[in-house]
């Protein structure tokens, strides 16, 4: 059964990059408003933890929905995103996808796949044919729409293949306030500040009314409550709600082609193509054709290891709002569509809410 989880910030939160920082090497301690799925997904799990027999989990059988310190159990994470109140409801908000264009924030443009003859490029070959289609904006002057999110019915419609309005669109600056802090490393013996250690870290407050929501999956534990989240162990209030909003989103039923949305950054282990999901079609007798890929550069995936008190394999991850589009060249359309909406495609960690995808039109 899925837990739709209502998780509010009391403290500005701090999800540090997972790129190296140290006091007096750096001086800027990069954050995002957004925890990584892995961060999350220790959180809840470790928020479940304080509830049970600690010596269980570390020397006995552990549970089997959290494991124990060296497996996970049956715990998932199948997505987050944004809720904001608005007049006594929630107003959901979601990565906007790559191929949504900006121009000085009065129109939008949707960018198609189009056909470019004889280009050399490092895309996955199909029976030996050439890679032809890309992503083209024929307008000009549109911008990408960095740092934005996407409201619910937005969303619904672009996935449809209609354009959203303009105004359903939310900045970030009006779901958080970037607020840095000042720090200073100490001298572990003395307590005493070291000279040339001073540093900023750049922590995020949630605006009235933000919140995260995530699903989950795999446990019975009542959710409710408070419980820490991100570095620094800053509070947030956890509260279960009914609503799905996820099981609004619907699958495109008709044509033999169809794009796929990451509403969570994916892990791949080929690099940016989804090759696990499709492996796995072709041994149930559909085969797809890849057409083309909108991708928005790459997101670093690391952290830090408790158990083994070091950092975690870093990884370069698809970020969230990449779009890709398949052609259906043999078998069912509507399995082939099933087997990426609503499911996590992540090659790696999938549990964790890696690689949650939605299907749409194109």
């Amino acid at each position: 059964m899925t837990k739709i989880l209502k998780i509010t910030p009391l403290d500005p939160l701090f999800f540090r990059s997972p790129m190296p920082f140290t006091a007096g090497e750096q001086d800027w301690a990069k954050s995002g408003p957004l925890p990584l799925p892995g961060t999350l997904y220790g959180a809840i799990r470790s928020s479940i933890l304080t509830r049970r027999n600690f010596a269980q989990f570390i020397e006995g059988g552990g549970y089997p929905d959290i494991g124990t310190p060296w497996r996970k159990g049956s715990l998932k994470i199948r997505t987050f995103f944004i809720a904001k109140e608005a007049n006594s409801s929630l107003r959901f908000y979601y990565p906007i996808p790559a191929t949504i264009f900006f121009k000085e924030e009065e129109s939008i443009a949707i960018s198609k796949p189009a056909n470019f003859p004889d280009i050399l490029t490092e895309l996955p070959q199909n029976k030996g044919e050439k890679v032809t289609n890309f992503f083209y904006l024929r307008e000009d002057d549109y911008e990408p729409g960095t740092w934005k999110w996407i409201e619910h019915n937005a969303l619904r419609s672009f996935l449809m293949g209609s354009k959203p309005n303009a105004d359903s669109f939310a900045k970030n600056d009006e779901l958080f306030k970037a607020e840095p802090k000042i720090g200073i490393a100490r001298n572990r013996n003395t307590k005493a500040s070291e000279v040339g250690k001073l540093y900023r870290a750049e922590h995020y407050r949630y605006l009235k009314g933000v919140s995260l929501i995530a699903l989950s999956e795999g446990t019975d534990e009542p959710l409710n409550g408070v419980f820490t989240l991100g570095g620094e162990r800053r509070t947030a209030v956890i509260e279960e709600l009914t609503i799905n909003p996820v099981e609004e989103f619907d699958t495109p039923t008709e044509g033999n082609r169809f794009l796929v949305y990451l509403m969570t950054p994916a892990i791949f282990r080929t690099g940016w193509y989804p090759s696990g999901v499709i492996e796995k079609l072709t041994t149930k007798g559909i085969n797809l054709r890849f057409i083309t890929a909108a991708i928005s550069g790459y997101k670093v995936i690391s952290g830090w290891d408790i158990q083994k008190k070091a950092p975690k394999t870093l990884y370069r991850a698809v970020p969230e709002g990449s779009v890709f589009v398949f052609e259906v060249i043999k078998g069912s359309f509507a399995e082939a569509v099933k087997a990426f909406h609503g499911k996590n495609i992540s090659d790696i960690n999938p549990e964790e809410g890696y690689g949650f995808a939605l299907t749409g039109n194109i």
